[in-house]
């Protein structure tokens, strides 16, 4: 009696046959690409973003003193910058003065006080007072102009600088379009959406 050789199954499992050519066709396709080197591409830099950077480093620099003048008192910020202020301000300072004057000795003439010691000190501190005010208003808007232009200078390259990445990012989608669509091509074409088919073949035996 003879005697058989052992019996062999071997099976195989994949996606459906239909598939197929769609899977060759899009391996194909991202073998092209590869070869071609247009899955390895990267956008640069646009106008936007390189104008963003120059103008971020510049006003950084320039916001950074603003800050650092503020924080330890110096420049406009620091206790001298009234007094600065008062020598830039002197001709609008004495002509306001003129006319408070003017107008003061005009209310010490009706009370017969016009030249008195009243009279005199109340000028004087009038006059002081229109200083202090003007000075104090000026320092303060001065201030106000330079922390306001630094944070603006910042904010505004900022800005250009979110729209430079936007385009960047356009870009670049522009660039993987051909790749995304294999991607989506594999994505569609599994077993997850598909199914699968099972291939049993026996050898040897009886």
């Amino acid at each position: 009696m003879g005697s058989g050789g052992n019996k062999t199954s071997t099976t195989t499992a994949g996606t459906p046959d239909w598939t197929r050519p769609y899977i060759e066709s899009a391996a194909k396709d991202a073998q092209s690409l590869y070869k071609s080197g247009q899955l390895d591409q990267v956008t640069g830099l646009n106008a936007d973003q390189t104008a963003a950077a120059g103008g971020i480093r510049a006003n950084t620099a320039d916001a950074n003193t603003t800050f650092n003048q503020a924080q330890r008192g110096q420049g406009i910020f620091g206790a001298d910058a009234y007094g600065q202020v008062v020598g830039q301000l002197q001709p609008q300072i004495d002509d306001q003065v003129t006319r408070a004057l003017g107008q003061q000795s005009g209310a010490f003439s009706q009370t017969g006080n016009l030249g008195g010691a009243r009279a005199q000190a109340a000028s004087a501190g009038a006059a002081g007072q229109i200083a202090s005010d003007m000075s104090a208003a000026e320092v303060n808007a001065q201030r106000n102009s330079a922390m306001g232009g630094a944070t603006a200078g910042l904010n505004a390259y900022s800005n250009l600088a979110q729209s430079g990445q936007a385009q960047q990012d356009q870009r670049q989608a522009e660039l993987d379009a051909k790749y995304q669509g294999i991607q989506r091509m594999f994505g569609l074409i599994n077993p997850g959406t598909v199914g699968s088919t099972q291939t049993t073949a026996s050898t040897g035996g009886k």
